[in-house]
C-alpha cells in the first residue's frame, strides 16, 4: 500500500475522530457512513489500480504531453 493511501485513510480517521466529538444523532451516523463508504472506495480503487490522479493516464490512448498541447493551434 502506498503513502497516498495511508495518508488518505489517517485523513479520514482525523475527520471522523472530530465528528465522534462534535456531533450527535442521525448527523453524526451520516457522517460515518460517508466517510466509511470513501474510505472502501479508496481501498477499492487502491486494489483496481485506479490512482492514476486526475485526467488521462500517461499510457492512455490519446493522452497528450504538455509538449505535445502547445504545438497544436
Amino acid at each position: 500500500m502506498t503513502s497516498r493511501l495511508w495518508g488518505a485513510l489517517a485523513a479520514y480517521v482525523v475527520l471522523v475522530a472530530i465528528a465522534v466529538w462534535l456531533l450527535h444523532g442521525t448527523v453524526l451516523y451520516a457522517v460515518l457512513a460517508l466517510f466509511g463508504g470513501l474510505g472502501l472506495k479508496t481501498l477499492i480503487a487502491e486494489k483496481a489500480g485506479w490512482n492514476s490522479g486526475s485526467g488521462k493516464a500517461d499510457s492512455e490512448p490519446g493522452a497528450q504531453t504538455g509538449s505535445e498541447t502547445e504545438h497544436q493551434s
